[in-house]
């Protein structure tokens, strides 16, 4: 996700790839903890 996004994301924000949506739930100066996937339909 960081390479996709270019920097270490901060908590809320989203990365859409392809069908699956990422949004980083939980992240600190140095990693991402938590984050929740959801799948498009189509």
């Amino acid at each position: 996700m960081t390479a996709a996004i270019g920097h270490l994301p901060e908590a809320g924000e989203e990365l859409a790839m392809g069908r699956f949506v990422f949004r980083v739930a939980n992240a600190d100066a140095r990693r991402v903890h938590a984050f929740h996937v959801g799948v498009h339909a189509g």
